[in-house]
C-alpha cells in the first residue's frame, strides 16, 4: 500500500508511462511531406489563389477547418470550405465538392480529417486543375489517392498514439506560419478540442499538446470566439480542463452536425455569435433526444447480455445519433456496439468498441468474409480502432451482425466483455487531502488512455452515509475524513455493512471560496478479505460491478 504523495505519483506515472522530461510535441517529425504541404499552401498564400477547405462533420474536422480558415485569413484570402452534411452527404470528400471548388476558381484544395480514401474524388480534383493537400489520420486504404501532398501520421512514420486530425492540422499551420504567429495559443486551443473530442489516446504528443493549450488560454484574449464558448458552457467556475472539453464543450460543437449543419459550429468558432446561441439550443435538443432513444434501446441491450456485442437498427434512429448512441451502449455493457438507422433500404451504421478491439479491422474482415459468402459486402466502411462506420443493403442487416458477433467473438475473451472498475493503486486513505489531489494534477490532462486515477480503499468506514438528490440516486458520506459522493449508488447503501472496500478518485470541492479534498466514489461493495502488496498497482481484488457514466 502507498504510504506518501511522491510514491503515489511515481507509481501512477510509471503504471501509464508518462515521462514528462521525454514528451515532446506532436508535429516534431513529420517528414518530407509536411513540407511539400507547407511550401504549396505559402505559395498559394502569396499569390492569392483561391483555396478550399473540406473538412468534416464532427468536432475534429470542424476545429481542423477552422484553424485553417484562420491561416488563410490571416495572409488575407478568404477560403471556399465545405464541411458534409451528415444525411445529405455522409462522410467524406464527394463530386459536389469538387464541383463547388471547380465552380468558385479553387486552384489548391485542402482536405482535413478526410480525403485519404477519397481515390475516385481526389482523381477529379486533379482533372479539374486543382492541387490536392491531404490532412488525415483514418485507417489507409491499399492504395493512396494522387494527391499533391498526403500528411499522416502512419505515412510520417510517427510512433503511436497518433494524433487526431486537428493535431495534424496545427502541424501543417506551424510549418505555414513558423514557430510564433499572432492567434497561435487560440489555433492550439482549437487542436486541442479536436484531439480530446475524437478520443485519442492523451499520451506522447497529444498528452503534451493538450496540457500545453490549457496551460496557455490565459493568452487568448476574452472577447475571442474560443474564450466566449468556454465562458458560455463553464459560467467561470474554475480552469478549463480535458474532462470539459470532453463532457461540454465538445458536445456542442458536436450538435451542429448531429442535429443540423456543422457550418454551424464553424461560423461558431470564428466569430458569430448568433451561431454560438444555435449551439445552445441544439445541444440541449441533442440531449434530450438521445436520452429517450437510449430508453428505447436497453430492451435490446438487456437480450444481448450473453452475446460478444450488440447490434441494432431501427429507422427511427436518426443519423446524427448513431454514433452517440453507439458510445453509449459500449459505456454501459464493455462491449462493441454496431447502431444503424434504415432508409431507402440501405443501413446506415455508427459502431464503437471498448479498448483492445480494433473495430475497423473487425469491420474489414466482415467485409470479406460476406463477400466470400455471396451476401454483399459493405458499400463504404471507414473509422479509427475505436470508432467506425458502414453502409449496406438493410436486407442483409442479419448477416452483418452475425459476422460482427462471430468476428468480436473470437477477438474478445468472455472476461473481457463487460465493464470493469478497477483501481489504479491502493493508498492509506488517510494519505487523501487537498495537497494530494494538487500533486495528481501533475498527470493531467485526463482522457483517453490517460484516465483520473482510481484508488483502491480497503476496509474503510462510511460515516454518517445518507441518500441525497431528489429521488435519493447518490450516496454521501464520510470516508477516513474526507467527503464523499457516489453518483447513482444511493441503491447500494441497504446493502453494505459498516466496513467497505471503495474504488474512488479524488478530487477538490471549491466552496464558499475554500477547498477541501473529496472522495468520487465509483464502486463500493461490503469489505471482503484482502491481501493488498506494498506499492503493488490495483487491481488487487476482483472488479467491481460498474455503473453507466454521465451522459455527454
Amino acid at each position: 500500500m502507498l504510504s506518501s504523495h511522491d510514491a503515489v505519483l511515481q507509481a501512477l506515472l510509471s503504471l501509464r508511462g508518462i515521462d514528462p522530461t521525454q514528451e515532446t510535441r506532436a508535429d516534431d517529425a513529420w517528414g518530407e511531406a509536411i513540407e511539400t504541404a507547407a511550401t504549396r499552401m505559402r505559395a498559394a498564400l502569396d499569390a492569392g489563389e483561391r483555396i478550399g477547405i473540406v473538412g468534416d462533420y464532427d468536432c475534429d474536422g470542424i476545429t481542423s477547418a477552422a484553424q485553417l480558415v484562420r491561416c488563410c485569413r490571416r495572409h488575407g484570402c478568404e477560403p471556399t470550405v465545405l464541411l458534409p452534411h451528415r444525411v445529405r452527404d455522409g462522410y467524406g470528400l464527394h463530386p459536389s465538392h469538387v464541383a463547388a471548388c471547380i465552380d468558385a476558381g479553387v486552384g489548391l484544395l485542402i482536405a482535413a480529417d478526410t480525403g485519404v480514401t477519397a481515390l475516385a474524388a481526389i482523381e477529379a480534383t486533379r482533372a479539374g486543375g486543382m492541387d490536392v493537400i491531404i490532412l488525415d489520420h483514418h485507417a489507409l486504404p491499399t492504395q493512396l489517392p494522387n494527391a499533391t501532398a498526403i500528411v499522416h501520421p502512419a505515412l510520417a512514420g510517427l510512433s503511436e498514439p497518433h494524433p487526431s486530425a486537428a493535431g495534424i492540422v496545427y502541424a501543417f499551420v506551424r510549418r505555414v506560419e513558423g514557430d510564433t504567429w499572432i492567434g497561435e495559443a487560440e489555433d492550439r486551443l482549437l487542436a486541442a478540442l479536436g484531439t480530446v473530442a475524437d478520443v485519442v489516446p492523451l499520451l506522447g504528443g497529444n498528452r503534451a499538446l493538450v496540457r500545453s493549450a490549457l496551460a496557455d488560454i490565459h493568452r487568448i484574449d476574452a472577447d475571442a470566439p474560443l474564450a466566449l464558448l468556454v465562458q458560455r458552457t463553464l459560467g467561470g467556475n474554475g480552469p478549463l480542463t480535458a474532462q470539459d472539453i470532453a463532457y461540454r464543450i465538445a458536445p456542442r460543437i458536436n450538435a451542429a452536425g448531429r442535429m443540423d449543419d456543422p457550418h454551424i459550429a464553424l461560423r461558431a468558432l470564428l466569430g458569430d455569435a448568433a451561431a454560438l446561441d444555435t449551439l445552445e439550443h441544439l445541444n440541449a435538443a441533442r440531449q434530450e433526444q438521445t436520452e429517450a432513444l437510449l430508453q428505447d434501446c436497453d430492451a435490446a441491450i438487456a437480450g444481448a447480455h450473453d452475446q460478444a456485442c450488440v447490434c441494432i437498427a431501427d429507422a427511427r434512429y436518426p443519423h446524427g445519433l448513431l454514433g452517440l448512441l453507439a458510445g453509449k451502449i459500449t459505456e454501459r455493457t464493455g462491449k462493441p456496439a454496431l447502431v444503424g438507422t434504415i432508409h431507402g433500404g440501405l443501413c446506415t451504421a455508427s459502431l464503437r468498441s471498448p479498448p483492445g478491439c480494433d473495430i475497423i479491422a473487425v469491420l474489414r474482415r466482415c467485409h470479406e468474409r460476406l463477400l466470400q459468402g455471396g451476401g454483399g459486402g459493405f458499400s463504404s466502411v471507414g473509422g479509427h480502432a475505436r470508432a467506425a462506420g458502414c453502409t449496406f443493403h438493410a436486407e442483409h442487416f442479419a448477416d452483418v451482425a452475425d459476422a460482427v458477433h462471430a468476428d468480436v467473438d473470437a477477438l474478445l475473451p468472455i472476461d473481457r466483455r463487460s465493464p470493469a472498475c478497477c483501481a489504479d493503486v491502493a493508498i492509506d486513505p488517510r494519505l487523501a487531502n487537498a495537497a494530494l489531489a494538487r500533486t495528481l494534477s501533475t498527470l493531467e490532462p485526463f482522457g483517453e488512455g490517460n484516465p483520473e486515477p482510481r484508488f483502491l480503499l480497503c476496509k474503510v468506514t462510511l460515516e454518517h452515509a445518507r441518500l441525497v438528490g431528489g429521488d435519493g440516486r447518490h450516496l454521501q458520506a464520510g470516508l477516513a475524513g474526507i467527503g464523499a459522493i457516489g453518483f447513482g449508488l444511493g441503491r447500494t447503501l441497504p446493502h453494505l455493512t459498516h466496513a467497505v472496500d471503495v474504488i474512488a478518485r479524488l478530487g477538490i470541492n471549491q466552496w464558499n471560496g475554500k477547498e477541501r479534498a473529496q472522495w468520487i466514489v465509483d464502486d463500493l461493495r461490503s469489505a471482503v478479505s484482502l491481501s493488498v502488496p506494498v506499492a503493488t498497482p490495483a487491481p488487487v481484488c476482483p472488479p467491481l460491478q460498474t455503473h453507466p457514466s454521465p451522459a455527454r
